[in-house]
């Protein structure tokens, strides 16, 4: 059996990074009964859903004859057709989560015991 090459199995690696910063940030919205974006407004958080949303939910039939995927791996980071989130947005991303449970993680150990 032929493996994927290294570019898809790099690309693999950072769509699950994608997903599990989504899914997170979007947890912690509805934990918090906020909104993360507006639609339209361009922000990291609308664009990181954009290109969540596009790896989740892209059907390779409908791929230009020029694309290999719906997602890509470009020089500063992942990229789709409209909307690229940097490598940089990726790990404030990632750190700013990280705070984001290491908060919750500290407030859960200083309630007093039911």
């Amino acid at each position: 059996t032929k493996k994927p090459s290294s570019y898809f199995r790099t690309l693999n690696h950072f769509e699950a990074v994608i997903a599990s910063l989504y899914q997170a940030y979007d947890f912690a919205r509805r934990a918090l009964n906020t909104k993360l974006f507006s639609k339209g407004d361009g922000t990291n958080y609308e664009r990181l859903n954009r290109v969540y949303n596009t790896s989740r939910h892209f059907d390779p039939v409908n791929l230009p004859p020029e694309h290999l995927h719906a997602v890509w791996i470009n020089n500063v980071g992942i990229q789709t057709d409209d909307c690229s989130v940097s490598f940089m947005e990726i790990e404030d991303f990632l750190l700013q989560i990280g705070r984001l449970a290491d908060s919750i993680s500290d407030f859960s150990k200083h309630q007093p015991a039911k």
